[in-house]
């Protein structure tokens, strides 16, 4: 569940929504009664069906975590309260734990005019069910030159849900800055909308690719502790990113880490249109009898038994992508199959096993699958924490360097 801060203004009679920094995150929902946008404090509270219905309007805030201006607005009440409150991703898996934009006005320079995009191909849409959504490959034309890029498009029978969802997503993630993160270039409208992200170039493949290269190459070797971490702090510092901004991934697995040449990961979340990894989502039951493609051997318990995602949840597949990058790339509960993973999750049975390997990142890994999500580290902990190691490892290489010169 996603919590929010509301900020009641007495001045100017205007509650804005403005994003958490540095809190801890609570599993206990908040009810309606509990909260009052006419306090003149702030008040936590927990944005799901439970609570009135919430329409953006005009208004700006920027956040601190990146150079970017969010386009937001001001809160009103309606007495519907039949409709859910998280943006689900059209053509991904991510969640944004944010209100529904319906009056929003998206930046003059997010918006791209069609005739600069040539779309090439369309990539494999076996999960259209994720609302209306396609995945095509294109270019974008720059100055005098052609960019590759990845196009979210929204089919023209999508759902008003779907269309809601897909304007929410094109205004948030167009205003996230992160070098770790794929970048949004902005939006157009013919023929149908879309949203243009960057696409990196034929020598980019992502990390499940690289460790199954790499172990080909090297069967005897286990990857260096210097390049375990050097992965997982450039992952750990996009998902406190995302974490500092309530945007819940919910797809972390080396397949949605790109690496490039000069092993510069960037973060994304559309592997689950990807044909090869379709056996890595499996449709389960949630909820009220809801049938949906959950990348099981990733999700935490309680995404699974019920249907709960939090910067936590993200933190458990974390560990699991850490547990990919020890192993090189072997598929978690291998020896298990779905129904057996799918039992085991429902009876919080976790059983993975841990290869040798550094102690502190041996840690690291178990606190992440923690049972009690409140017991799992934060993304900003984790963060400084693979930070710290990777400036020791790069004080021992030039340590290391000034011996050799010596010699």
């Amino acid at each position: 569940l996603t919590r929010c801060l509301f900020n009641k203004s007495l001045n100017n009679k205007k509650t804005y929504f403005t994003p958490i920094h540095n809190h801890t995150e609570s599993s206990v929902s908040t009810t309606s009664s509990e909260i009052d946008i006419g306090s003149s404090h702030h008040r936590y509270a927990t944005i799901g069906s439970s609570h009135p219905y919430l329409i953006y309007t005009n208004g700006n805030i920027s956040s601190p975590h990146h150079s970017k201006l969010m386009s937001t607005t001001s809160l009103l009440r309606s007495p519907s309260r039949s409709l859910q409150y998280h943006i689900e991703g059209v053509c991904g898996n991510s969640s944004y734990g944010t209100q529904r934009l319906f009056n929003f006005d998206l930046n003059q320079n997010q918006f791209i005019p069609s005739h600069k995009i040539n779309i090439k191909r369309q990539i494999d849409n076996r999960h259209q069910i994720l609302g209306g959504g396609e995945i095509c490959q294109g270019e974008l034309q720059v100055n005098q030159s052609l960019i590759p890029i990845t196009i979210r498009r929204l089919l023209p029978n999508a759902s008003v849900q779907s269309k809601i969802s897909f304007f929410n997503e094109i205004s948030l993630l167009s205003s996230l800055c992160h070098p770790n993160i794929i970048h949004a270039y902005g939006f157009c409208s013919e023929p149908s909308i879309s949203l243009l992200i960057e696409s990196c170039d034929k020598s980019t493949i992502d990390l499940y690719q690289y460790l199954q290269n790499y172990k080909q190459e090297q069967p005897m070797e286990t990857i260096l502790y210097t390049t375990t971490v050097f992965f997982a702090s450039q992952v750990s510092s996009a998902l406190a990113y995302l974490e500092s901004l309530h945007i819940y991934h919910r797809d972390i697995a080396t397949r949605n880490c790109l690496v490039s040449i000069d092993l510069h990961i960037k973060l994304h979340d559309l592997a689950m249109c990807n044909e090869i990894y379709a056996d890595d989502y499996v449709l389960v039951t949630v909820g009220n009898d809801i049938k949906t493609r959950r990348p099981i051997r990733w999700c935490a318990w309680e995404t699974i038994c019920l249907n709960r995602f939090t910067s936590k949840s993200d933190v458990f597949s974390f560990g699991v992508l850490l547990w990919e990058i020890l192993t090189m790339a072997e598929r978690p509960h291998s020896l298990f199959d779905d129904e057996q993973v799918l039992f085991n999750l429902r009876n919080s049975n976790h059983c993975l096993i841990i290869p040798s390997y550094a102690d502190d990142l041996i840690d690291l890994i178990l606190s992440c699958w923690n049972k009690c999500d409140y017991d799992r580290p934060s993304f900003y902990q984790l963060n400084d924490f693979l930070s710290q190691k990777q400036q020791q490892q790069q004080l021992l290489t030039m340590k290391s360097d000034n011996y050799q010169q010596i010699d």
